[in-house]
């Protein structure tokens, strides 16, 4: 498997087949709370317009998920309002459904820097 190693120190497949679906919980009551990730970066895969995003859970190593489908175009805009300075990762973000629709929110900004490593 070809794969890179992004800055947040996640594997990055070539293959979207390769990573995993983020958890994501279906809310049932109002006051009830999707689940909140700390969101290292996230990327595109144009060519099949699918998403990912790399998550950092507690003291866990970095990891990449595939995101549904439904929110590409919510990533396609973080990656846009990050590369133009408006909002920087990483962030806290709340992931949830509820009465049939994905829900991101971005609940607090992080700072962080890393290094990248590539691998083949």
């Amino acid at each position: 498997m070809d794969f890179i190693i992004n800055e947040a120190g996640a594997k990055i497949y070539e293959n979207i087949e390769h990573h995993k679906y983020l958890y994501i919980p279906i809310l049932d009551g109002e006051d009830d709370q999707g689940v909140v990730y700390q969101v290292m970066s996230a990327a595109l895969y144009r060519n099949h317009k699918h998403a990912i995003v790399t998550v950092r859970e507690g003291d866990r190593k970095a990891t990449a998920y595939r995101v549904p489908d439904d929110l590409y175009n919510w990533v396609e805009s973080l990656i846009r309002l990050n590369i133009k300075g408006n909002i920087r990762m990483p962030l806290m973000i709340e992931f949830c459904m509820k009465e049939n629709h994905l829900y991101a929110k971005v609940v607090e900004r992080l700072e962080w820097k890393a290094a990248t490593h590539i691998h083949g």
